[in-house]
């Protein structure tokens, strides 16, 4: 903010985000706040970008550790998606993005995610397949958008796989990257589930083979399981004595639930952390 004033910014003047989700995140927010709204726009250069963040208008800050605490809603003028710029990528930083659309996919149904799963082992390799998915990720991210524009219902079962995910982040002082988190968090929220008695243990078993395989390599990463919790009840979802989680039901499709953080949840936690994601 500092060096955009120092420049003379005006309100006429436009913001251009070239990046990922932090880029994404910094350009919204100055755009949004700065001399009270200037127009910006936005070209993803990561896969995680370009499948589902580009869309939606939200920036989200950390203030200290606390994740995505600060933000507002102010939608991009223009995404321009090329998707050149994902030769440039690492393996894991693409499957950071294939996180976000997996959880997407699982949203839309067991059959949508039944469908990339099969995909899974080409995703990497074909190029159009990949582009195809991105874009039908964007459709299912759109529909709920244009339902629940600033998040207050519908739309938060976008945060499925990520009140798990932020918080395995934040007690990893961020060694897992936000995409494969949100995929632990996902298969996490899926065996919490099970576990309460939510959803049938079947329907973990069936999605977690290719959400570990998604999180391969970090499987073994140390969550202290008081920094996750810690980091839990700082979900902004939370009530005054409830954690406010995205968990699957019966047929399979997560929804918002309240959860009491009592030892049987934490018990659940704790053994997926420990034991379960591993195998």
């Amino acid at each position: 903010m500092e060096k955009l004033i120092a420049k003379g910014v005006r309100r006429g003047d436009v913001l251009v985000a070239i990046g990922g989700g932090i880029i994404q995140d910094i350009t919204c927010f100055l755009a949004a706040t700065l001399l009270r709204g200037l127009e910006w726009h936005f070209i993803p250069t990561t896969l995680l970008a370009q499948a589902d963040s580009c869309i939606g208008s939200k920036s989200s800050i950390n203030a200290g550790d606390a994740k995505n605490i600060l933000g507002t809603f102010t939608p991009a003028k223009t995404v321009l998606v090329a998707a050149r710029f994902l030769d440039t990528l690492d393996e894991k930083d693409v499957r950071s993005g294939l996180g976000e659309m997996l959880k997407v996919h699982a949203i839309e149904g067991p059959d949508s995610f039944d469908r990339i799963a099969k995909d899974y082992p080409r995703l990497l390799t074909d190029r159009p397949l990949l582009l195809g998915y991105v874009r039908r990720s964007l459709e299912i991210k759109k529909r709920l958008i244009e339902l629940d524009e600033f998040d207050r219902g519908p739309r938060q079962v976008l945060n499925y796989g990520h009140s798990f995910g932020h918080a395995i982040e934040a007690a990893t002082d961020f060694a897992v990257p936000h995409g494969i988190a949100v995929t632990m968090g996902a298969d996490m929220a899926n065996y919490v589930a099970a576990r309460l008695g939510r959803a049938p243990d079947s329907h973990f078993r069936r999605m977690h083979p290719v959400l570990r395989q998604n999180y391969r390599g970090f499987e073994s990463q140390r969550v202290p399981p008081e920094d996750f919790f810690r980091a839990m009840g700082k979900d902004k979802k939370n009530t005054a004595d409830r954690m406010g989680v995205i968990l699957p039901g019966d047929d399979g499709r997560p929804a918002k639930v309240l959860v009491a953080p009592d030892e049987g949840f934490r018990a659940a936690c704790k053994d997926y952390l420990e034991e379960v994601r591993s195998k």
